[in-house]
Parts: C-alpha cells; structure tokens; sequence
C-alpha cells in the first residue's frame, strides 16, 4: 500500500516529521480546545504528556467458535484466557500508560455484534465440546436438572447422556430451550463485562474501565449489564443530536460518546460519513449542535469526535473506507469551519455544563 498522508508529511515537514508532527498534534488540540485525545490515537502521540488520553484493549483469547461476527467472533469468557488476553494486550501496546496520570481509562473492544437475547448461547451450542463456555453450560444444566431425561422433557430433545449434549452442534428445534438460552445467554454478557473490568483493574489499577463502545443503543439487558461493571458506559452514537438519550429505568452511570462525526462529499470524497451534511460549513454547524445536547444532558461526561484526519479518497486498505468527515484533509490542511466550531464549543462548554 502506499500511504499518501504520509508522503506528504514528509514533503510539508522533511526528515523529522514525526516528531514535528507529533508535537503538531498536541499543540492544535490545545489550541483548538480540544481535550482529550480519543481512542484509536496513536501510543506515540498519546504518550508525549501533554494531551489526557484514552486506549483501546482488546480480547484477543480463544473466542466461541459457533459465533460470527462482523469484527471479530465473540469472546469465550469462561475460559481463564480470556482475562490474560486482555492483560497482555495491555502490556504489549500500552505499557507505559499504567502509571501515567494522562491516561483517563480503558476501552476493551469495540462495536461487538451481541445479538438478540439467545444468539450467544445458540453459538456456544454450535461450537464443539471443549468449548469451555459449553462447558459451562453443561454444568449449569446440570445442576439444574440433574438427569438428563428432564432436561430433554423440558426442550424437546433426545439427549442420549450430558456428553452427548456436548458433542452435539445443532440447536434444539422445539421452543422449550429459550428460558434457559436466556438466562445463559445474560450470563455470558455480565461475565463479558466482570472479566474485562477485572483485567483492566489487575494491570492498570486507578484508571476507569469504559467499556465495550456500544454500536448506537443496544437492548436494555445489554446496558444494564454493562453499567453494573463499567466506571463509564460507552456508545458510539452516530446522530445530529444526543438531547433524546435515555439510560435504562434506573440506571445512572456516566456515559462517554466514543464515535461521532459529520462529513461532506464537498471537498472530493465520494462518502459523506455515517451522517452527511452538505458542506464543510455544515458539518461545522452539526459539531456545535452536537455537543451542545451532549454538555447539556446529565450523563454524558465526554465525546469523541472520529476522526482527525480525512480518510484517503481512495479508501483505506481494511475496506475501502473513504469518508470526508475529518478535521484536516490528507495534506494535513485544517478545515477553518471546523476549527473555528471546536473553539467556539471550548469557549461556553462550563457554562453550558453548569447551566449558568
């Protein structure tokens, strides 16, 4: 692949561009009233000590097999691996920001495909007998039922033993498993959560765990499990306004937005980002409009704008990614409109948040 912004940092800058640009970074967030540089940053540009910053983990251990997914398969949260995984992530890209007063929190994964209320326990159905989740579950059964003959009558199945409900990989045809799919179900998302949380805690002790970044607003169980273990619950909330969002019947947890953004086919992409605006003017305009119901709603307690830089108008080498929605184009030119509504925000945001 060939990376055009950065030829053309080195064609703006020289040789030493990196650390010129690095240093570039933090002073237009400070001078933009910027404050926090969000999640997908950089471990060289979140690490120069000037910019509070938040980091990605993820749970890269043994997933389920039966599951699919769009970014990744989920994770099998009964096996003692699953915590490890997060540890070492975290010790191998993150190290020096355990102790490092900068470093606000954790995020661990992002945008998971959960599924509706029993597709976490249907794909831990589908996947083989020394899955430890199935396991799990076996044993759960078990202790529930004890022969295995009930467990049949309530189902609808024909089990010939406990490890025959192992080694099988279809799902039960009769309506009589949903109860149980359920419950387990609930039980692999709240040890989802405990597990990420513990990990977080074992290796940086002080920082917040924020959870997962939901895709938009879940169903409620979800949430709720989240909220029960996250400091902070996240949600990548792709929309003109916040004003209108509502946590669960009572929960109250502080919630961060971990994406937004608004883009433009104006300057040349051919994608105008998950929400479009006309122009960059706009966009600008969508920003101010944006954050003002986010400083205005109780719960919210940040929001991070994705992304910095436009995409390449070809596409990035992932999937072809190319929207128009950033903050600097890949000649590493800033967009006035939108440098001028980020300094407008950071100018009311403490009065807007008191509500003097």
């Amino acid at each position: 692949i060939f990376n055009f912004y950065g030829r053309n940092l080195l064609r703006k800058y020289g040789d030493d561009w990196r650390e010129l640009h690095r240093k570039l970074a933090h002073d237009r967030a400070r001078s933009w009233g910027i404050n926090t540089m969000a999640n997908w940053s950089w471990p060289e540009y979140a690490g120069g000590g000037k910019t509070p910053y938040v980091i990605q983990a993820y749970s890269d251990g043994p997933t389920i097999k039966g599951h699919t997914g769009t970014w990744q398969h989920f994770e099998d949260v009964f096996d003692p691996k699953f915590e490890d995984s997060i540890v070492s992530n975290l010790s191998h890209r993150w190290n020096f920001a355990a102790n490092d007063p900068m470093c606000i929190g954790v995020f661990v994964d992002n945008e998971h495909k959960f599924g509706d209320e029993t597709s976490l326990a249907e794909a831990v159905l589908r996947s083989p007998s020394d899955q430890a989740a199935k396991k799990e579950f076996r044993r759960r059964l078990e202790q529930e039922y004890g022969d295995i003959a009930k467990l049949n009558a309530a189902w609808g199945t024909g089990y010939a033993s406990w490890d025959a409900f192992l080694n099988e990989t279809g799902l039960p045809l009769a309506t009589g498993a949903k109860a149980d799919l359920k419950a387990f179900n609930t039980a692999l998302v709240e040890r989802y959560f405990e597990g990420a949380r513990a990990a977080v805690r074992k290796i940086f002790p002080g920082k917040l765990y924020l959870g997962c970044r939901f895709a938009g607003v879940p169903r409620e169980e979800l949430v709720r499990a989240a909220a029960g273990a996250c400091d902070v619950v996240s949600f990548n909330l792709y929309r003109y306004s916040v004003a209108d969002f509502k946590l669960p019947e009572g929960v109250d947890k502080p919630v961060i937005i971990g994406e937004f953004h608004f883009g433009t086919i104006d300057g040349g992409h051919s994608h105008p980002g998950l929400v479009a605006c006309a122009s960059k003017a706009e966009c600008a305009d969508a920003y101010r409009f944006y954050l003002r119901t986010a400083l205005r709603h109780p719960n919210f307690v940040g929001c991070h704008y994705y992304r910095l830089i436009d995409e390449h108008p070809a596409g990035r080498t992932m999937d072809n990614e190319n929207m128009g929605v950033g903050f600097l184009d890949i000649c590493d030119r800033p967009y006035p409109e939108m440098v001028k509504a980020a300094r407008d925000v950071a100018k009311e945001m403490y009065t807007l948040r008191s509500e003097k």
